[in-house]
Formats: C-alpha cells, structure tokens, sequence
C-alpha cells in the first residue's frame, strides 16, 4: 500500500471526527466574531419565548411519528402506543446528540419496532426518511418564493434554497427507488455503495412518492417555519409569514449544506451569520446568529427531556402485551398466493414465522403466538 493509499485511507477513518471538530471550530469562531456579549445580550432577553420555541420542536418532530405510523396502515394497531413512543423518544435523541444523525436514529427506532413488525420495520424507517426529504422539498417552495420577494430572484440564498428543494427531491426518489428494487434502483446502488445497506425487499406496495406520509411531514416542517419565526420575533426582528419562511429558508440552506457535519453544528449558524442581511440585521449580525444558537439550544433541551422521559419509560413500564398477530400480507398481494404460503409451511409474509400467520389456537391458547426473546426487553433492546 502506497503512502497516498494509507493518507487516503486515515482521511476516511477519522472524517466524522474531523468535521466535528471543524463545525465546532467553526462555531467558535463565528461567536467571538459576532461578539459573545452582544450575544448574551440578546439571548438573555428571549426567556420569555422560551416555552413557545420548545412546545413547537416537539409539534413539530412528533408529525415524523404520525407520518410513520400513517405509513404502518392497519399494521400499526399491533404497536404498543408506549412502544411508539418510546422509539420517537430515542430516535430523536440519537437524532440531535450523537454524531450518528437522523439515519442513526431511524435504525434504533426500526431495532425497536421491530419486534411487532419484524423486518418491515427497518422497510417503514428507510421510507420515513424519503417523507421527510420530501417535506423539506415541499417546504422549500414557499421559502424560496419568500427570498425572491425579498432580495429578488437573482440573490445567491434564493438559488441555494431552489437547489435544495431539487437535491432533497431526488435523494427521496432515490431512496424510493432503491426500495422499490427497480432498474434504476439497482443502478444507484452500484454508484452509491452506501445504498446498498437499504432492505433487500421487493415490495409493489411501496409507493415512488408517499403522498400521505409527505403531507403529513410537511405540515410538521411548515410548524418549524413558524418555530423559526417566533425565534425571529424573540431576537428583535417581526414575525409574519413572509419572514417566517425566510428564517427558515436559511435554516434549510445551513442544514442542506452541512450535511457533512453532524447535526450542521457550525454552519447553520454561518448560513444565518451571511444572510443576516436578509433578515433586516445587517448592523446586528449577532441577532442572526442568535436565531441559530436558540434554535440548537432547543434542539439539546427537547433531547435531554427524551432522555429522562424514555429512561422513564423504561423503568416504569408494565409488561406490554405480546404480538397477537403477524404482520399481514400488504393488500394489493394476491390471497391465494399468501394461503399457499401457509399450506406450504413458509411464512407468509417476510419475518414472519408459520406459526405467527396461523394466529391463536383455536383452544383460546396462545401457544402458536410468537413469543419475545427472554433476552430483549419489551422494546427489543437488551436489557
């Protein structure tokens, strides 16, 4: 192995280490720039809008949730609602406070919905994630119409918020693709190795655009525009729905941007230190840093809440009921190929035993029922 090759290969082991500290770096320096009294000053007069800036993070990340549960259909009924949430709590922990980032989160919340869903649960997270690039293509429509009316359409923000929209756009189709296992699936896959970990499951009822789950995503990042706004008004500036959408125009350039970085530490707050201007703070860019630092404070505190709320959950939890019934054959798939299945003794359904389809005994007893592993806890983590 040549010395370039051993170089290249240390660069790729220790990147995520590399841009953690780059984005801290980063925020570092863009608050001594700004001014760290000027920022404590305008932060310590928001305590007031504190309360609202939290209540709508959690407004808005919980339509994830509902999103994913729409995506379940009648199949999520075989769900605990504590298991529901304890996985949302988890995931969005993961989501904020490890370097693992959304898609980590996701995982964790599949390993524990799994146990009601089997593999269909890892399917469901990997088609969550294509709602909500969704929802942040969506949302950028009415962003980037704000920044045209604002700063024309000519402005840098107003091609970096458009772009946006198209790149989250067809990374959801993508991920729709791979999913599906089509043609043009599999081509991706070759090109972006990364895609290869998707689930190996052919499935005709996964649809190229989901549009129930999108909507639903949507309408939680429309709550994070208003949340954005509110920030906005606390930091000095006015809050309508134009400046709204352009407060989170930015937020969703920053983030697009730094994606590189683990929950964009550094350079959202850089997106909003550029385009202060845009936000009328052109002789106050530490109000348009501040909007960043509010909004990542809120972050951190909702995900320190989930911590303690779903250690919570765990030690207080009562026995949940076991899986009564398998996940059931997707509707548009033929009956009669599902009862063969059975007849044939193989699983009627991708995770599924034999037993499991056939349901509870006709004795009332529950002896043909899956049991949980002895070795997982009820929300399928060792204990």
């Amino acid at each position: 192995m040549t010395a370039k090759q051993t170089a290249w290969r240390f660069v790729q082991r220790n990147a995520r280490a590399f841009f953690v500290l780059f984005g801290f770096a980063l925020l570092g320096y863009l608050v001594f720039d700004s001014g760290p009294k000027q920022i404590y000053s305008v932060l310590r007069g928001t305590s007031v809008y504190l309360p609202w800036i939290l209540l709508l993070e959690v407004a808005w990340i919980s339509f994830d949730t509902v999103a994913l549960a729409q995506m379940y259909g009648p199949q999520r009924r075989l769900v605990p609602a504590r298991a529901w949430i304890h996985s949302a709590l988890v995931s969005y922990t993961m989501m904020i406070l490890l370097p693992a980032g959304r898609a980590g989160g996701e995982v964790a919340r599949a390993s524990m919905l799994s146990r009601w869903a089997g593999s269909v649960a890892v399917q469901r997270s990997t088609q969550l994630q294509a709602a909500v690039l969704l929802g942040n293509s969506v949302i950028s429509i009415p962003c980037a119409v704000a920044v045209a009316v604002a700063v024309g359409p000519g402005h840098i923000l107003t091609w970096l918020t458009v772009g946006n929209g198209l790149a989250t756009a067809g990374l959801a189709v993508g991920l729709s693709l791979v999913l599906k296992r089509t043609g043009a699936g599999k081509w991706l896959e070759t090109r972006f190795p990364g895609l290869a970990r998707v689930p190996a499951v052919h499935r005709d009822d996964i649809p190229l655009v989901p549009v129930a789950a999108t909507c639903l995503t949507s309408l939680g990042r429309a709550i994070q525009a208003l949340q954005y706004g509110v920030i906005l008004l606390a930091v000095g500036g006015v809050l309508t729905p134009w400046s709204a959408l352009l407060s989170e125009g930015i937020h969703l350039v920053g983030a697009g941007l730094g994606d590189f970085v683990p929950n964009a530490v550094g350079i959202t707050e850089g997106a909003y230190r550029i385009f202060a201007p845009v936000l009328g703070f052109a002789e106050a860019p530490e109000k348009a840093l501040s909007i960043a630092l509010i909004g990542r404070f809120a972050q951190i505190a909702v995900a320190l809440l989930a911590v303690s709320a779903a250690s919570l959950i765990r030690s207080g939890k009562a026995a949940d009921p076991e899986p009564s019934a398998s996940i059931e054959p997707a509707p548009d798939v033929d009956a009669r190929t599902a009862s063969g299945a059975r007849a044939a003794g193989e699983p009627a359904f991708e995770g599924t035993s034999t037993a499991s389809a056939r349901g509870p005994s006709r004795s009332g007893g529950h002896s043909d029922e899956p049991r949980p592993d002895p070795g997982r806890d009820p929300d399928g983590f060792p204990p």
